[in-house]
């Protein structure tokens, strides 16, 4: 190997992850700042499609009001498809500010739980009534 070639392939190893680490993974398409949706696509168990959205309305809305008033994110819709017996039965969508949002929005949702629910073992639990089908993060098309 040339001393030209080695060089050549010095610069690129050194070059190539400071490029890479500058890259955004969200695509020209989409705008790198403003808003970012997280979506949560649920499927209710069969036969327990009123149990699970009992339990939206009496345990998740006001873990999700309180996570909204400590700011962990700006909006939420709840979505139930038109036609049934289909992939999910719920989607769920956090509208969030931005990256910073996004980046806290787990621990904050967290610890909206635990202020909602200081007893952890007095919680009532979702896992027998839902399955997540899939999670996806949204950002507007420019």
């Amino acid at each position: 190997m040339s001393r030209f070639a080695a060089a050549l392939l010095v610069i690129s190893a050194v070059i190539t992850p400071s490029l890479a680490a500058q890259s955004s993974p969200c695509p020209a398409s989409c705008a790198k700042d403003g808003p970012i949706f997280i979506a949560i696509y649920w499927k209710a168990r069969p036969g327990r499609e009123a149990e699970y959205e009992d339990y939206i309305r009496k345990v998740a809305t006001p873990i999700d009001d309180e996570a909204q008033r400590a700011g962990a994110f700006e909006e939420l819709r709840t979505y139930v498809p038109d036609a049934p017996n289909g992939e999910w039965t719920h989607l769920r969508v956090f509208r969030l500010k931005g990256q910073a949002q996004f980046d806290a929005f787990s621990t904050a949702m967290d610890e909206a739980g635990k202020r909602i629910y200081p007893d952890a073992s007095k919680r009532p639990k979702s896992d027998d009534l839902r399955d997540m089908v899939k999670r996806e993060t949204w950002r507007a098309f420019k």
